[in-house]
């Protein structure tokens, strides 16, 4: 499950908006938002290649991707 706030925090931080990271992935914005907002999943190629292009730590990546919420 994608953690939303942490991967927009992470592009805000770099100046960046979901279009730029969708133009990256080479997909359409409309397929990231479904994405982002866990309608699909996120392939593994797509994760590392956000990975690259936003340059994340481990912790980033854990948190966005990884991190199990609990109610």
């Amino acid at each position: 499950m994608t953690d939303k706030a942490a991967l927009k925090y992470a592009l805000e931080r770099r100046g960046l908006t979901y279009r730029q990271l969708a133009e990256a992935l080479q997909i359409a914005p409309s397929t990231l938002y479904r994405k982002i907002n866990n309608k699909t999943s996120f392939v593994l190629a797509e994760v590392y290649a956000i990975v690259d292009f936003l340059k994340l730590s481990n912790e980033e990546l854990l948190k966005i991707f990884f991190a199990e919420k609990v109610a």
